[in-house]
C-alpha cells in the first residue's frame, strides 16, 4: 500500500492549473499571465513597498486565484498580519491602483 504522502506528491505532479488567460502552472514551471505582471506594477507603484509577492491560491475555493501582496519583508506572505481597510479607504486604494495601469 501506498503512504498517502507518496499519493499527495504523485497527484502534485500530474496536476496543472489553468487560467482564464490560457497561462498554467505546475510543480516545476508557472507562467504569470501579462495581465498579472500589468496590475504588480500598478501596485508597486500605488503602495510603498520593496517588491510584489505573487501566491496562487485555491484551497478554499473550487478555482485559483492570484493574490499579489506588497512586501517590505518575506514574512508579510504568511497572511498573518492582513491590513484592514474602510470601505472609503479601499476604494480608494482601487482607483490609485487604476490610475496606475
Amino acid at each position: 500500500a501506498r503512504s498517502s504522502r507518496s499519493w499527495a506528491r504523485d497527484r502534485q505532479r500530474r496536476q496543472t492549473v489553468s487560467t482564464a488567460s490560457g497561462a498554467t502552472c505546475g510543480p516545476i514551471r508557472c507562467t504569470i499571465p501579462p495581465s498579472t505582471k500589468k496590475v504588480a506594477a500598478a501596485l508597486e507603484k500605488t503602495v510603498p513597498c520593496k517588491r510584489i509577492g505573487i501566491a496562487v491560491v485555491g484551497l478554499e475555493v473550487p478555482h485559483a486565484h492570484v493574490h499579489l501582496i506588497p512586501l517590505n519583508h518575506m514574512d508579510e506572505m504568511r497572511f498573518i498580519d492582513k491590513v484592514s481597510l474602510s470601505k472609503e479607504e479601499f476604494e480608494a486604494l482601487a482607483k490609485d491602483i487604476q490610475s496606475n495601469l
